[in-house]
């Protein structure tokens, strides 16, 4: 059995949506906590971090964006830092949504990396909206640990 709003229903769950549609648009940022005002203007890709022989393997989804210009893989004072910029694949009025759930903007992803890991150690690679990061030999022991400093890591993307 299929439940029907009546037309009162139906305008009320439309000014409900309208006004939630407005509140994350910026239109009632008094309304919306500072925490998930942020929480908009950034996102964390889902990140998988696991062992594969002696290497760390960090899988980041980042499907819809074009690596040579919206990725960025760095290392840094001990942190393998993912940062870029999504961007919307088409034109579509904020007023025209009747659900919008795919997220664009900027995304940043932070992950602490074993202490003593080289910036030779570490490669990227994009594939299918999946980018692999492989901290080669993260799983032994390293007898003298990296000095601070800042290197970007080149991404191949395979085809």
């Amino acid at each position: 059995m299929k439940l029907e709003l009546s037309d009162e229903g139906k305008a009320l769950e439309k000014r409900i949506d309208d006004m939630f549609r407005k509140m994350w648009s910026g239109g009632m940022t008094e309304l919306v906590p500072p925490a998930f005002r942020r929480l908009r203007e950034t996102f964390a890709p889902s990140t998988n971090v696991f062992k594969r022989g002696d290497d760390l393997v960090t899988r980041i989804e980042l499907p819809g964006i074009d690596p040579g210009k919206d990725l960025t893989v760095e290392v840094s004072d001990g942190e393998l830092i993912v940062r870029g910029q999504r961007h919307e694949s088409e034109e579509v009025k904020e007023e025209d949504f009747y659900r919008k759930e795919v997220w664009q903007g900027s995304y940043e992803r932070r992950l602490r990396l074993p202490a003593g890991t080289s910036h030779e150690a570490v490669s990227a690679e994009y594939d299918k909206g999946v980018l692999e990061v492989i901290i080669h030999g993260a799983g032994r022991e390293i007898e003298e640990p990296e000095k601070d400093g800042s290197k970007k890591i080149p991404v191949k993307v395979r085809s």
